[in-house]
């Protein structure tokens, strides 16, 4: 496989990891700040997901979001 699918030895300079870890510190720092404004809140799907857990239902998540996407949602969810 090409080397720019990530398989293999890294070719990334420094510069170009540090300005990747940037864009990604950033980019979460904005997704938090517009997250409530962006996501809508959901009162029945928490309410549900309480009430299932009170009932003792062992409950997950699957989801398409990286783990510190999914992080502030959940942190947003319940505020």
């Amino acid at each position: 496989m090409p080397s720019g699918w990530g398989f293999g030895k890294s070719t990334s300079s420094p510069v170009t990891i540090t300005s990747k870890i940037l864009f990604n510190s950033r980019h979460y720092e904005i997704y938090r700040d517009r997250h409530e404004h962006l996501v809508p809140k959901n009162k029945e799907i928490y309410t549900l997901l309480i009430e299932l857990k009170k009932r003792g239902y062992k409950l997950g998540i699957v989801t398409g979001k990286a783990r510190k996407s999914l992080d502030i949602s959940l942190e947003d969810s319940h505020e």
